[in-house]
């Protein structure tokens, strides 16, 4: 864990699991919110074999003093499925928003095409007092069409009331198939009931099953899901789009969905979900998998492509900024790492908030096979709020430009561009790049 000072980040702790045991894939999906932060492990083998768990660890901070404190981390739960049993992976997604935290289970269920466990903070007692923290498990949501192999659950994403689950592994596009693999997408509304402070019989409504306009056998839509407010992104890292008809192309895709209000179409909720955009690189190549990862905030996409190339090293991988404007949704920046190597597979995973991006790598480098340190990964953050995008800051940007050395006011100093403490014509020719997105960034 990191937590900004000032201009750095500074490690503030690290998660294991007590009872962690070899091939328990911890920390194979991460989600966090405030002072929470989920963890789960798919093939932890407590229940039965690949039973799968999620961890609960909350950090002190009401102390101050325990800000940076690497041993300020708590666990508060550890979570299983009421009806855990073997090979269901539950952990494989996690998400969290407020008080309600949803773990995936891709092959839980009667028929194992998946399912997502809901659960509820209820606090009693004092803050800090763990023995007045309950996770209650809340509902049980599986898709109203499920099928074997299916995989509902390998992603979640939750914002309020409002659930989107990514499963790739459906087969509308060839139903007589088991292995099509086209994917899609569930909305769920959570359904509250009408007695205040008691949700437990509250529960998750299916409200529209998401398909690409566009489907085709192994899209794999749905590998990735992210939902803000009422907008969606869904991944589909399988898309044929820079190779039209080529079999195992996967240059992929992703495509934003948005919530409209339109009773009149026969939606029992009132609203109608369509799809808005479909997204693709402008650099877009064979195996890019593309969509691979998703994140949405408001109007910036973040999409991980953990194939793609940044000559003249190949194969590196790379994260793709887009933005939405008045016409619609344009590319905005790629990410990519300041020391690519051969296969590094950034992009891997990715999220934004608060105008930063983030973006992890689990680095399988071919060149260094050999040590043992590419496999640790890395996560690198990237500041989207130097990056600038209205003609509003080039006035910002003319007040700055003074060139007067280490005296530069504070709110001149994103505009130094090059960081050599003077905003200057070097800034100025940067700045301008900026206003359409430059063609690489690297992490800050």
């Amino acid at each position: 864990m990191y937590r900004r000072s000032g201009q750095e980040w500074v490690e503030a702790g690290q998660l294991f699991a007590p009872d962690a045991f070899q091939g328990a894939q911890f920390a194979t999906s991460v989600a966090v919110e405030g002072n929470t932060v989920i963890v789960g492990a798919p093939t932890d083998n407590e229940v039965g074999q690949n039973s799968g768990v999620a961890y609960v660890f909350r950090h002190k901070d009401r102390d101050p003093s325990l800000e940076f404190a690497k041993d300020a981390w708590i666990l508060e739960a550890k979570l299983r499925a009421s009806d855990a049993t073997s090979n269901q992976r539950f952990g494989a997604s996690v998400a969290i928003s407020g008080s309600v935290l949803t773990v995936g289970a891709t092959r839980a269920g009667i028929t194992t095409s998946g399912a997502v466990y809901v659960f509820e903070r209820i606090v009693s007692g004092t803050p800090l007092d763990l023995n007045g923290v309950f996770w209650v498990e809340q509902d049980v949501i599986t898709a109203s069409d499920a099928a074997i192999g299916d995989r509902f659950g390998e992603s979640v994403s939750i914002h309020g009331d409002t659930l989107i689950v990514g499963a790739s592994g459906t087969d509308d596009v060839c139903p007589t198939e088991s292995t099509c693999d086209s994917g899609s997408a569930y909305i769920f509304r959570r359904d509250r009931n009408e007695t205040p402070f008691d949700s437990s019989d509250d529960t998750w409504v299916e409200e529209e099953k998401l398909v690409a306009s566009d489907p085709s056998r192994s899209h794999g839509f749905g590998a990735s899901v992210s939902i803000s407010n009422e907008s969606a992104i869904v991944g589909a890292s399988g898309d044929d789009h820079a190779c039209p008809g080529s079999i195992y192309c996967y240059s992929g895709a992703a495509y934003v969905f948005q919530r409209e209000d339109n009773a009149t179409l026969g939606n029992p909720a009132g609203e109608l979900w369509h799809q808005a955009a479909k997204l693709v690189a402008s650099d877009a190549a064979r195996n890019d998998e593309f969509g691979r990862a998703v994140a949405i905030s408001n109007d910036i996409v973040v999409v991980g492509a953990q194939g793609a190339d940044c000559p003249p090293v190949f194969g590196c991988g790379a994260a793709y900024v887009f933005r939405r404007d008045g016409v619609g949704w344009v590319e905005w920046a790629k990410l990519i790492k300041s020391n690519s190597i051969l296969y590094d597979r950034f992009g891997w995973s990715v999220s934004i908030d608060d105008g930063r991006a983030l973006v992890g790598t689990y680095r399988i480098g071919m060149e260094c096979s050999e040590d043992l340190r590419c496999d640790l990964g890395t996560a690198h953050v990237f500041d989207l709020a130097l990056m600038c995008s209205s003609l509003a800051d080039v006035a910002k940007f003319q007040n700055c430009f003074q060139g007067n050395g280490g005296a530069i006011p504070e709110r001149c100093l994103r505009f130094d561009l090059d960081s050599d403490s003077n905003v200057n014509l070097e800034d100025y020719v940067a700045f301008l790049e900026t206003l359409t997105g430059p063609p690489n960034l690297t992490p800050d």
